[in-house]
């Protein structure tokens, strides 16, 4: 590339493949400046995907320096990733909105609408869901916090993006900004006297559309390149809703003839998986004439040798001239066990030539002849063979926690549980090892790359003695954050315990009923505990997620009259009323008042719940006559089973009185 200077380290195949003539071209098009009328909507979208170890998230940071190297200060690049466990298809778009700011803010892009309907959304629904008033009362709210420098909202990262900005208080008068959101049609609506949700999250599309014209018209001679990494993650293959149809309704705008001029100077870079098709999805097609769809195989044969013969090269000029001659000697067997055939011609990910090569290097150092296999899952399977054991075993125990950092690390070898001293992360054990991966927009943040985390995830369900031990590993790491989580009130929790939460989570979920290393049993009660079982505001946003998650593992591994997936779908209808989306926990709480109808019987406490939970959802949206008539069936069925006196009873007999006093009779309330 022209402007690249390469640095001094080794080489490694997934920058090579960066390298190669047809991607610096396609990323070069994709960011130029000049464009002409003709072109301008051909190049809105350049999207790049191939599966994963082809080296995505490297040409998206090879297109970040190229922007630089090239253009200048000519163009603005805002980056951000969503290959994070933090990620879901089911993510809301108020939290996908909210990352999207903060990359902009980072740029010193100010998104004035967009931010403002965010803060809105996190004052107007409140804390533990409980109406705050109008959407003028949570306008007010909205600022007072802002003005007091208090938490932004229940959205996590909204508070790095307010905390981002200096305009709230310096240069734009709330009224002001206010009257231009009315006035813009992008005032949300109220449903049952609470924020419109739905109707929100599609005005979040049209704001960030306007606030970033108006930097472009305050800009003109500046261009603006958006990227989004890990897009897989958002991506949905059925036509719903999803924060993925906000996304394209957010580019699709500077498709159309609303101001050329500063649209004409706005693109989105996207890397992803699998090719995009919201042509079809959508029914758009339009979108054939605004985007471009590259797929990313792997290395051709000539360009997997060219790597190998600059590493040798670098390793010679390092006073490695043996392993460089022995890199030469198994060439043909590197290049076989690395060969992902395709149609029958040899292609080459990256990924497996940076293992195959330091296989080869680990085997030499064991003074044995290195067995690479036949194939890219033989060679992984081989390499973890050539591992010293303390190395594989951190290895493994790091996979447990998917994400990590050096005092988690510090703190496993506290405990012995692995077998490194204090402080030698990142001297001893994580290197310029290729299978280690920085966490983007987290500083001092880890992760491995997903193939090699799914192969250390394999190895803990080899064996029975494995699954038990991976099992007593994910309880230590629980331990871990546990503790943090309770060093502090949950009404004081900030960043950092909301992190331990999240990322404790990730870990039951994914290790219990994603992948079934925790028994069903188990993870269940984990969920049910503290501080895992916490009603707190902040954390209703990944709640959805892993509430989402849990109903579709379990609806997958028992069906769905199951009473762990009735209970899962109980649970997911719980977080969706707390978010203020009726019609979706409506739709859920007689799905599984039916279920256990049928499962457990009409009288059975998990039935009558589900009565209760219903009759609860139908008088927030106003529909008092059904919701009658289910409290007065769960009291009657309470008072024949459990007694007059029963806690149960008394709540029974609680809610049909809320229940009449919604409808005026106030004497029988």
């Amino acid at each position: 590339m022209p402007g690249y200077t390469p640095s001094l380290k080794k080489p490694d195949a997934l920058e090579l493949f960066t390298d190669r003539v047809e991607e610096q071209q396609t990323v070069r098009e994709a960011l130029k400046p000049a464009c002409s009328d003709a072109a301008r909507r051909r190049r809105l979208l350049t999207v790049f995907y191939g599966v994963g170890g082809v080296g995505k998230s490297t040409l998206c940071r090879r297109a970040c320096e190229l922007a630089t190297s090239e253009f200048g200060e000519e163009i603005r690049v805002a980056v951000t990733s969503f290959d994070d466990d933090r990620w879901r298809e089911g993510s809301t778009f108020t939290e996908v909105c909210a990352e999207l700011c903060r990359c902009l803010i980072e740029r010193k892009i100010e998104p004035r609408l967009t931010v403002a309907l965010l803060v809105l959304h996190g004052q107007q629904t409140g804390r533990d869901g409980e109406r705050v008033g109008d959407l003028d009362a949570g306008w007010s709210l909205a600022f007072s916090a802002l003005d007091q420098g208090a938490e932004a909202a229940n959205i996590p990262g909204l508070k790095l993006v307010v905390g981002g900005l200096k305009w709230w208080r310096n240069h734009v008068h709330r009224q002001a900004l206010r009257e231009r959101i009315k006035a813009l049609g992008l005032w949300p609506e109220e449903q049952y006297g609470k924020l419109n949700i739905p109707d929100l999250e599609k005005k979040l599309s049209q704001a960030l559309f306007l606030d970033l014209v108006e930097w472009l018209k305050e800009n003109p001679k500046l261009h603006l390149r958006l990227m989004l990494d890990g897009f897989e993650r958002l991506q949905s293959h059925a036509r719903r809703e999803d924060s993925q149809r906000r996304i394209q309704e957010f580019i699709g705008c500077f498709a159309g003839d609303h101001e050329p001029g500063a649209c004409g100077r706005f693109r989105v870079l996207l890397f992803g998986r699998e090719m995009l098709r919201w042509d079809e999805l959508y029914q758009d097609p339009g979108w054939n004439e605004c985007w471009t769809q590259h797929v990313l195989g792997g290395l051709a044969e000539n360009d997997a040798r060219d790597f190998l013969g600059k590493a040798r090269a670098w390793l010679r000029s390092h006073g490695q001239a043996a392993l460089a001659d022995a890199l030469a000697h198994h060439e043909e067997k590197i290049l076989d066990a690395s060969d992902e055939r395709v149609r029958g011609e040899r292609v080459f990910y990256p990924f497996y030539l940076n293992l195959a090569v330091d296989l080869v290097e680990r085997a030499r150092q064991a003074e044995t002849t290195p067995d690479l296999g036949r194939a890219p899952a033989e060679l992984q399977d081989r390499f973890f063979r050539y591992l010293e054991k303390r190395e594989q075993r951190a290895l493994k125990v790091l996979a447990l926690s998917e994400v990590f950092d050096e005092a988690l690390f510090d703190w496993l070898a506290h405990e012995r549980l692995i077998d490194y001293p204090v402080h030698s992360f990142h001297t001893a054990l994580r290197q310029e090892h290729s299978y280690f991966q920085p966490v983007e927009g987290r500083s001092g943040e880890w992760r491995f790359h997903r193939l090699f985390e799914d192969a250390l995830h394999a190895h803990w369900q080899s064996t029975e003695a494995e699954r038990k031990e991976g099992q007593l590993v994910v309880a230590r790491l629980l331990e871990y954050y546990g503790r943090l989580l309770q060093e502090k009130p949950t009404r004081d929790w900030g960043e950092r315990e909301m992190e331990c939460w999240r990322r404790g989570m990730e870990m039951i979920v994914t290790q219990g009923p994603e992948l079934g290393l925790l028994p069903s049993e188990e993870w269940q009660g984990l969920l049910g505990k503290p501080p895992w079982s916490v009603e707190y505001f902040r954390c209703r946003q990944w709640q959805l997620d892993f509430s989402r998650r849990i109903f579709r593992e379990t609806k997958r591994l028992f069906g769905p009259e199951h009473p762990d997936t009735l209970t899962s779908t109980n649970n997911l209808a719980n977080v969706l009323r707390a978010q203020g989306d009726y019609a979706g926990a409506e739709t859920l709480y007689r799905r599984a008042l039916a279920g256990r109808e049928k499962v457990l019987g009409p009288e059975h406490p998990a039935t009558l719940a589900s009565v209760n939970n219903l009759a609860n959802v139908l008088r927030a949206q106003g529909d008092y006559t059904e919701a009658e008539t289910l409290c007065r069936r769960a009291l009657a069925v309470r008072e024949k089973v459990l007694g007059p006196e029963h806690p149960a009873t008394l709540a029974s007999v609680n809610n049909l009185a809320n229940v009449l006093r919604a409808q005026g009779d106030y004497t029988e309330a």
